[in-house]
C-alpha cells in the first residue's frame, strides 16, 4: 500500500523545525544473532547528544529467531532505559518482517533504521541526520566505514567494495540516477511502505519505493557508521551474489533497481569506468594500490554474477560468521 498521503496529508509539504516543536524519532534495530555487538550499539544510541530538532523518542529492537544472547542483552538494557522496546520473533522470518514490525509499532515521525551489526561513529549521528530532514529531505543515507584492517586480501577487498559504493552514490547524484541506501539510513514515516516478505534487498526496496513516489533522497557521506566486512572470501562471494540477485528481483518486481555498479556495468559502463579510475588514482596517490586484489575483486564480481543466476537466494540468507565483531572491541 502506498502510504505517501496517509491521513490525507501531503508529506512533501512537511519539514522539521530546528527550533520550537521537536521531532519525534524512532530508532529501529534489526537483529539476528548480534549478541556480539548489540550491547555496544545500544550504548552508542544512548550516548547520542541532541541540541536541536528533537531526539530519540524510542529504540525498537526486533530480535528475529536469535539463538545467542541477543535477547538477554537487550532485555537487560531495556530494564534500565524505558525508551528501549524489544520485539521477539520466535523464528527467523527475515529482515523485511523485522522492518515491517518496526514500521507498525513506531511512534516517531522519522525512522532511523540500523542493523544490529554496526556501530555509530560519534554521539551526534542522529542529530546530524535530523539536520537534513530540517532542510526538506525525506530519506537520508550515510556512509559505512569498515573497521577491518587492509593488511589481508579479504580486508582490502571489503574496504574497496565500500569505497566503490561511496563513489557510486556520488556518481548516482551527479547523473540523476536512482540511489541506494546502506547499513544505516533514515526515512520519513510518511514515505515508508511495508516490504513484501520475500524481498532480498529490503533497504533498497524501501528507499526505491520512496524515490518513485517523489521522495527527496540525500546522501550525507559526512555522517558515518562503522561496520565489519567478512574475513573469508567465500562469505564475500555469497554476500555479493545475494545482493546482485536482490537487484534483479527488484527490477522484476517494481520495474527498477538501484543504480549500483553491478547494474551500471551493463547500462552505463562509462560511469563504472570513471568510478574505478577515481578509486585507482586515489590509491596510487596514497601509495596503497594493490593491483592483484583489484583483479581478485573483479573476478569475485564475475563469479557473484554467475552464482546469482544459479542459486535461488532466499530472504533468509546464510549469515557471514566471519563478519562478527570481537565482543570486547569498542
Amino acid at each position: 500500500m502506498n502510504t505517501s498521503r496517509r491521513h490525507g496529508k501531503d508529506w512533501k509539504a512537511q519539514t522539521l523545525s530546528t527550533t520550537g516543536e521537536k521531532c519525534k524519532v524512532t530508532v529501529g534495530v534489526t537483529c539476528y544473532n548480534n549478541g556480539d555487538n548489540i550491547g555496544h550499539l545500544i550504548a552508542d544510541l544512548q550516548r547520542q547528544v541532541f541540541k536541536t530538532g528533537g531526539g530519540a523518542t524510542e529504540i525498537i529492537v526486533v530480535a528475529s529467531g536469535c539463538t545467542d544472547n541477543t535477547v538477554s542483552e537487550v532485555r537487560e538494557r531495556s530494564a534500565r532505559d524505558k525508551r528501549i522496546r524489544l520485539i521477539v520473533e520466535q523464528h527467523r522470518n527475515g529482515k523485511p518482517s523485522a522492518i515491517n514490525k518496526i514500521l507498525q509499532a513506531m511512534a516517531g515521525e522519522i525512522l532511523v533504521l540500523v542493523s544490529g551489526d554496526i556501530r555509530l561513529s560519534d554521539e551526534y549521528f542522529i542529530e546530524n541526520i535530523l539536520s537534513h530532514f530540517s532542510s526538506g529531505a525525506d530519506v537520508v543515507s550515510c556512509r559505512p566505514l569498515p573497521v577491518n584492517g587492509t593488511d589481508t586480501t579479504e580486508g582490502y577487498i571489503g574496504r574497496l567494495i565500500w569505497n566503490l559504493h561511496d563513489r557510486t552514490l556520488m556518481a548516482q547524484i551527479t547523473n540523476g540516477l536512482q540511489r541506494q541506501a546502506g547499513e544505516a539510513f533514515a526515512i520519513r514515516r510518511e514515505v515508508a511502505e511495508e516490504i513484501p516478505p520475500n524481498v532480498i534487498n529490503d533497504d533498497a526496496y524501501l528507499v526505491l519505493k520512496a524515490q518513485l513516489a517523489g521522495a527527496k533522497f540525500v546522501y550525507a557521506r559526512e555522517i558515518t557508521v562503522r561496520n565489519r566486512t567478512p574475513d573469508r572470501i567465500q562469505d564475500i562471494l555469497l554476500q555479493r551474489a545475494r545482493i546482485i540477485r536482490g537487484h534483479r528481483q527488484l527490477r522484476d518486481a517494481i520495474g527498477t533497481s538501484p543504480s549500483a555498479l553491478d547494474v551500471l556495468i551493463f547500462k552505463r559502463p562509462l560511469i563504472v569506468t570513471d568510478v574505478l579510475i577515481q578509486e585507482i588514482k586515489e590509491q596510487i596517490t596514497e601509495r596503497r594500490l594493490r593491483i592483484l586484489c583489484f583483479l581478485q575483486l573483479i573476478a569475485l564480481e564475475l563469479a557473484a554474477h554467475l552464482l546469482s543466476g544459479m542459486w535461488n537466494f532466499s530472504h533468509l540468507w546464510p549469515t557471514a560468521e566471519s563478519a562478527k565483531w570481537d565482543r570486547e572491541a569498542v
